[in-house]
């Protein structure tokens, strides 16, 4: 698959800056810059007939808010979601977006870290 994913198909720009090597995208400046293909879980999880993911791990770089909104209708089909963040403002974006349909059960207070959460239709409710 030779495509970003985000919250829309089409293309997004990823760059880099001089205080980081990771690439990011949704910046306003970059350093250097490539536009790439861009499609939503969504749609690459229909095109490819799944209908359930038992663990989806997302580490884009800052881009996981995108990248949730893009699977919105996928969502309800994922067992277990492993988010890596890189600011608390981040971790309480990511959560609040998936507070209707996961618990969170383990989470790094740090400034950087992981969220785990798990769908608590396909798990039972109650879990962490």
């Amino acid at each position: 698959i030779h495509a970003a994913a985000s919250s829309t198909t089409g293309s997004i720009e990823i760059g880099t800056t001089e205080e980081s090597s990771m690439a990011v995208v949704g910046r306003k400046a970059f350093d250097q810059a490539v536009t790439v293909p861009s499609l939503t879980l969504d749609r690459l999880l229909e095109e490819r007939g799944i209908t359930r993911v038992d663990l989806c791990k997302i580490d884009v770089e800052g881009h996981e808010v995108e990248v949730l909104k893009g699977a919105s209708g996928m969502l309800g089909h994922i067992r277990r979601l492993i988010i890596e963040f890189h600011s608390p403002a981040l971790r309480d974006e990511v959560r609040a977006l998936l507070l209707s349909r996961f618990d969170v059960v383990q989470e790094s207070a740090n400034r950087i870290g992981l969220l785990h959460a798990v769908n608590r239709e396909m798990e039972g409710a109650g879990v962490g």
